[in-house]
């Protein structure tokens, strides 16, 4: 450590002003102020290696022993003797003093020393933080001619890790995914923690086609599995990149640029890499303003819910509804879940948001008991995120107390994603089904069917999603998939409702094959609550020409 100036001046003072006492007073009162000389000991003890502080002990004792020389020489020997005795007790002081100083200096500096490592070291992983990611990346911009790359990773099912295998193993697989990175890219990267399961990694003097080499290696390894207690743990990189030459870095905005292409991997892809483009930031900054204007719309009465009749295909007439979330924003008009579903998910308002649902639909289903149409039965969609609120349960059945509503005339959908994590999705469905509800599969077919999983759920029904009905009856290939998906249903003696369907041709080839309930916009886009009242009360069929309204949104709606 730099020994400051104040610290320097102490020093040559305390030694100065001895021997102008000695000087002025002849000698008198030396003995009683040479001690101000060990005054520097203690504070440069702090600052100088303890050899270095040796050495500046000795220093001083020899100081004295020169003092006491020259008071013999130029006197007869009468203070010889208090010169000595002065001589001998501030050497036993000053060795004393640099002992104590010394054990108070060491504890000094590993007290620092911790300290540091605290302040610029993630605790768990002993990598930098991004304190010390900051540092470093400012560092590197300014050096001369130096490139830097920035690589933000997520790392993707960490949290569903956790909640399978518990924290303790959770941070041992975290351990070894740094072990992986560590090993896996450039032997001079600076890899540092950014926060939970974001890391950031800094490369200089790299090209475009390096980062892009080493994010593909780090992609190649999410297929290698991580064995915790005889189970298979896999894991997926959402890696954004920037980089930039020193003369138009900037450390935090590099750090942005490469944290806002990561977020359109998690949004876009949810596994893979992306470059930081400018067209990036302008979609990220709308996300943020729409995230914004979210977390208000409840309060502002901004979201209302649509419904889409759900029909008899033999009888044509409306046998339930599916109560569909819309976001009616001043600036933009109608939003479609599509667009603003994922980020309520993603940021946790889909908590707050979905009760929110739950609670309109209970009651505007109690309103319809009263208006005299008792049968209806009306669906609500229910995510993934929803399932690990532990507290859903117990609002649903507090509504449902509430609304004295018979809980066979409400079904909730569960998108086929949902039972990947059986653990959470089957206590769920018990639950819905202990009180009486039934149970759906929404979208059935499009991600990875756990057949296994199905077997064994207590569901009631299966939709089959409208992807596969879309290519109907021209695809020989599909025409195959949806009459497995038919018959798989009949053999766990479940209903199967077709959605999705917009055309005569789809009609006439699900009928044929014994389908008896579907929805679509043959029959009835999604409706707004006061045209579902004019379509109930005028009991008509519910043929294309009757009963719905078209909706204006920012993409296609369910």
């Amino acid at each position: 450590m730099k020994i400051p100036m104040k610290l320097w001046f102490l020093f040559i003072l305390c030694l100065i002003i001895p021997l102008t006492v000695d000087i002025v007073f002849n000698h008198g009162i030396l003995e009683s102020i040479w001690f101000i000389s060990v005054i520097p000991i203690i504070p440069f003890s702090f600052y100088l290696h303890k050899y270095k502080f040796m050495l500046f002990s000795f220093s001083i004792v020899l100081f004295h022993f020169k003092s006491m020389l020259i008071m013999y020489w130029i006197d007869d020997g009468t203070y010889i003797m208090k010169d000595v005795e002065v001589f001998i007790f501030t050497t036993i002081i000053i060795t004393f003093t640099h002992f104590f100083s010394l054990s108070w200096s060491n504890t000094f500096k590993e007290t620092n020393e911790r300290l540091n490592k605290l302040a610029f070291y993630d605790s768990l992983t002993d990598l930098p933080n991004q304190a010390l990611l900051q540092e470093e990346v400012k560092r590197i911009s300014n050096k001369p001619q130096t490139n830097i790359g920035i690589m933000f990773i997520n790392i993707g099912n960490l949290k569903h890790i956790r909640a399978t295998v518990g924290n303790s193993y959770g941070d041992v697989v975290l351990m070894d995914i740094v072990k992986r990175i560590t090993f896996l890219l450039s032997d001079d990267a600076f890899i540092a923690r950014y926060d939970g399961s974001e890391f950031v990694v800094v490369f200089k003097n790299v090209t475009k086609s390096a980062l892009e080499e080493q994010a593909r290696k780090l992609l190649d390894s999410k297929f290698d599995p991580f064995i915790i207690n005889n189970l298979e743990l896999f894991v997926d990189y959402s890696i954004g990149i920037s980089i930039c030459n020193n003369s138009s870095c900037n450390e935090l905005e590099i750090l942005k640029e490469a944290n806002i292409a990561m977020y359109e991997v998690e949004n876009s892809f949810k596994s893979g890499y992306l470059f930081f483009t400018k067209a990036m930031k302008d979609n990220y900054f709308e996300r943020i303003e729409l995230e914004s204007y979210l977390r208000y719309a409840i309060e502002k009465k901004e979201l209302c819910i649509y419904y889409q009749p759900k029909f008899d295909l033999k009888t044509k007439k409306i046998i339930g509804l599916e109560a569909l979330l819309r976001w009616n924003h001043p600036k933009w008009g109608i939003i479609s879940p599509t667009i603003f579903i994922p980020l309520a998910e993603k940021t946790g308002l889909i908590i707050s948001i979905g009760k929110w649902v739950i609670r309109e639909t209970f009651k505007t289903l109690e309103d319809w008991n009263n208006e005299g149409f008792h049968d209806l039965k009306v669906s609500i969609n229910v995510s993934a995120v929803q399932i690990r609120d532990r507290s859903l349960l117990d609002f649903i059945e507090m509504r449902l107390k509430e609304t004295n509503l018979d809980p066979s005339h409400i079904e909730f959908e569960l998108t086929e994603s949902t039972i990947h994590n059986i653990n959470e999705s089957k206590s769920f469905i018990i639950g819905l089904r202990s009180l009486g509800f039934a149970v759906s599969i929404d979208d059935f077919g499009v991600g990875y069917s756990n057949l296994n999983a199905l077997s064994h759920l207590p569901i009631s029904s299966l939709k089959i999603d409208k992807s596969f009905i879309n290519k109907l009856p021209e695809m020989a290939g599909m025409k195959k998939i949806v009459s497995a998906i038919m018959n798989l249903g009949r053999e766990l003696d479940l209903e199967i409702v077709a959605e999705g369907i917009e055309t005569e041709d789809q009609l006439l080839f699900l009928e044929a094959l014994g389908c008896e309930k579907g929805q679509g916009f043959l029959f009835s886009k999604p409706i707004p609550i006061d045209e579902v009242y004019t379509l109930l009360r005028s009991g008509e069929d519910g043929s294309p020409d009757n009963g719905y309204v078209e909706e204006q949104c920012l993409t296609e709606p369910k």
